[in-house]
């Protein structure tokens, strides 16, 4: 059964997963305040406008998460062109090779509240990173219904659509493991 954690935040790929090389003559990021990062972002998401158009506008209530002298995390609440307001988790980290890194998402630290259909992209995410053994992947889940919902638990199901033409129902849940971090799973039934 895969399994993957998410520790407090969700991946939404088409509008907010996006990073950007920076070069060497940004030096001290790692003093910066989440508040002045917010133009960094801004420029970022109008570089990388997502596929549907949308572009982050403006981000308020800067607050930092973490700060490390090779990573700044920090969120807010953003402000998109379409009209939506969501929170999101930005960052500003050194890769490997020493370069400066730009990086944001969507951030959730309550799943209560995600419906069985939002939940959906993160299933097939978590499917495509965690290839089965014959290589086959969830394309995506039709008829989306919750069975049940408290607040540490969301538990759907659904019909996958796998890469390998097969359609088969599927349990998929998010829920808070002992240590309070957020978890997905999903298993064929």
């Amino acid at each position: 059964m895969p399994t993957a954690r998410i520790a407090s935040y969700i991946s939404v790929a088409a509008i907010f997963a996006s990073s950007l090389l920076l070069q060497g003559f940004w030096f001290g990021y790692s003093k910066i305040s989440c508040k002045d990062l917010r133009s960094e972002i801004v420029d970022l998401s109008k570089d990388q406008q997502d596929s549907d158009g949308y572009t982050l506008i403006k981000i308020y209530d800067p607050t930092e998460i973490s700060r490390t002298e090779t990573k700044v995390v920090c969120k807010g609440l953003g402000s998109f062109t379409n009209g939506d307001q969501l929170y999101i988790k930005y960052q500003v980290f050194k890769d490997r090779e020493g370069e400066w890194m730009l990086f944001y998402e969507q951030y959730l630290d309550d799943y209560s509240k995600i419906s069985c259909e939002d939940l959906r992209s993160e299933i097939v995410d978590l499917s495509k990173d965690q290839q089965d053994s014959d290589g086959y992947t969830i394309i995506k889940i039709y008829d989306p219904t919750e069975i049940s919902r408290t607040e540490t638990r969301v538990v759907c199901r659904g019909l996958g659509s796998f890469t390998n033409g097969k359609e088969l129902p599927l349990k998929y849940q998010v829920f808070k493991d002992r240590e309070g971090e957020w978890m997905i799973e999903y298993k064929t039934i």
